[in-house]
C-alpha cells in the first residue's frame, strides 16, 4: 500500500499575465497487486499487540491555528510554511511564510484571500489602482521569488475571469520593514469586476528557476488604493486569527490533521454506536472541484517517504475480523476495510471485505483470515469510498477463532483525491 502525495501549483494566464489560482493536490493512491499487495507498506512496529482502541471509545481534541478569512497552507502536511508571527510593523501580529522540504520536494508557503473553499474573494467593484504592504524577506537563491499579487474577478463573454491585477515581487534578505506598493493593470479593456483575490508565495508561480527550502517572506498591513484614498483588505492587517478545533481517534491514523487548514475531517466520533459511547465515522467529502476521502489506519503515514506504514506488533493467530457497521454509500462507489499480517516485513495473509451498498442499521462484517505461521506485525485499514456522500460507520472491531464465510474484496485498484482545488 503506497500513499503518493503530489504538490501542484496551477495559475492561468490572460493576456500574458498570471492569474494565480493555484491548489495543493494530494492524491491517495492505494495499490493491491497480485504479488505484493499489502507487503509493499513498509512496517513501523509498536508495543502493543491487540487492536487498540477497537470501539473508538478514545478521541482527542486537536487545533490548529487558523488566518480568519483567509486560506493559509498549515497542519500535518505542511506545518511551519505559513504561521503567526509576533514580529509586527504596527499592531501584535505579521504573517510568516516558509519554503519548506515535504517528501522530498518542496513546499511553499502559501496565503490567499479568496482561495479558500468557502470564501470566494472580497467583494469589491469601484475602482483600484494599487495594493500596498509592508514586508522583510529572505530570498537569496538565485532564480527565487516570492510575491503577493492582487487579482480583480470579473464575469467576462467568456466566463469568469481575472480582468485586472497586480504583482508585487521580491527577491535578495530585507531584515528591516519595508513598504512595497505594486500598480493594478487591466489585462484587457477596462471590464467590471467584483471581487478581489490577493495571493501571497514563497515561490514564483510566473517560472522562478528555483524553490529554495529555506525562501522566507513576512508580510503585513496589506491595503488597497484608488486615486489615493485607501480601501481596507478584509484582515490584511493579520490581526484576527482563531482556532479550529477538531477531533482526533487515539490510536489511530487519520486525515484529520492534513485537511484540518480547509475546516474539513473527514474522520468523525459518532454517538451512533453499536456498543459503548461512540462509533466511528469515515465520510468521503465532495469539494468544488475535487474529493477528500475518509480514512484510518492503525498504521502510520510518513510524509518523507509518503507511504503508509505498516501496523502494530501483533503475534496472534485469529481466524476472523469481525465488526459492526452502517453505511451510506453513493451509486457505484465502494468503502472497504481490510487486514493484513506480516512476519519480517513479508506478507502473510491479507484480505478485506468490500461494502458496495447502503445499510442503515448496524450490520456485523466478517472478514477471514488463514494463518499458517504466527505474524509479527498486523495492518488495518478502512476507507469510505471515492464519491462524495459516502460514508460507513465502524463500531466494535474484534478478532475470534470461529470463521464465517463473508464477501471478500479483490482490489485491484482505488485511487482518491485528498485534497481541492483551491479555485
Amino acid at each position: 500500500m503506497v500513499i503518493n502525495l503530489n504538490f501542484t501549483t496551477t495559475f492561468y494566464t490572460v493576456s500574458n499575465k498570471l492569474l494565480a489560482l493555484f491548489f495543493i493536490n494530494l492524491k491517495i493512491c492505494i495499490m493491491k497487486k497480485n504479488i505484493l499487495s499489502l507487503a509493499s507498506v513498509a512496517i513501523i512496529t509498536s508495543s502493543f499487540a491487540q487492536i487498540s482502541n477497537a470501539g473508538f471509545e478514545q478521541w482527542t481534541t486537536d487545533s490548529i491555528i487558523k488566518l480568519d478569512e483567509w486560506f493559509i497552507t498549515t497542519g500535518d502536511l505542511v506545518e511551519g510554511s505559513a504561521i503567526q508571527s509576533t514580529d509586527a510593523q504596527n499592531g501584535n501580529f505579521s504573517l510568516e511564510l516558509n519554503t519548506l522540504i515535504v517528501g522530498g520536494d518542496t513546499a511553499a508557503g502559501i496565503a490567499s484571500l479568496g482561495a479558500d473553499l468557502n470564501k470566494p474573494g472580497m467583494p469589491h467593484s469601484t475602482a483600484l489602482d494599487s495594493i500596498h504592504g509592508w514586508y522583510k524577506c529572505d530570498i537569496t537563491a538565485p532564480g527565487d521569488t516570492a510575491f503577493v499579487n492582487v487579482l480583480l474577478m470579473g464575469q467576462t463573454a467568456f466566463g469568469r475571469f481575472a480582468v485586472a491585477g497586480g504583482q508585487q515581487k521580491f527577491f535578495g534578505t530585507q531584515t528591516s520593514w519595508k513598504k512595497f506598493s505594486a500598480a493594478i493593470e487591466f489585462f484587457i479593456a477596462p471590464t467590471a469586476f467584483d471581487t478581489v483575490i490577493v495571493l501571497a508565495s514563497t515561490t514564483d508561480l510566473e517560472g522562478g528557476t528555483s524553490t529554495t527550502p529555506g525562501t522566507s517572506l513576512t508580510i503585513v498591513n496589506l491595503s488597497l488604493s484608488s486615486g489615493g484614498n485607501p480601501v481596507t483588505i478584509t484582515n490584511g492587517d493579520f490581526a484576527s486569527w482563531s482556532y479550529f478545533n477538531y477531533e482526533n481517534l487515539v490510536d489511530w491514523y487519520t486525515l484529520n490533521n492534513a485537511t484540518a487548514s480547509l475546516n474539513i475531517t473527514s474522520t468523525s466520533k459518532s454517538t451512533d454506536a453499536s456498543e459503548g459511547n461512540f462509533a466511528m465515522n469515515l465520510k468521503t467529502v465532495g469539494t468544488p472541484s475535487d474529493t477528500i476521502t475518509g480514512l484510518i489506519t492503525n498504521g502510520t503515514f510518513d510524509f518523507s517517504s509518503e507511504e503508509v506504514g505498516g501496523g502494530v506488533s501483533f503475534t496472534d493467530q485469529p481466524t476472523n475480523l469481525k465488526g459492526m457497521y452502517k453505511a451510506q454509500i453513493s451509486v457505484g462507489d465502494t468503502a472497504f476495510v481490510s487486514v493484513g499480517f506480516f512476519k519480517d516485513g513479508v506478507e502473510l495473509y491479507s484480505e478485506g471485505v468490500a461494502i458496495p451498498n447502503s445499510v442503515n442499521t448496524y450490520t456485523e462484517f466478517d472478514i477471514p483470515i488463514t494463518l499458517n505461521q504466527a505474524p509479527d506485525t498486523m495492518l488495518i485499514v478502512a476507507f469510505s469510498g471515492n464519491f462524495p456522500n459516502s460514508e460507513i460507520t465502524l463500531d466494535d472491531l474484534k478478532f475470534e477463532t470461529n470463521p464465517v464465510g463473508e464477501e471478500e474484496i479483490d482490489v485491484a485498484f482505488i485511487q482518491a483525491t485528498l485534497v481541492p482545488n483551491l479555485v
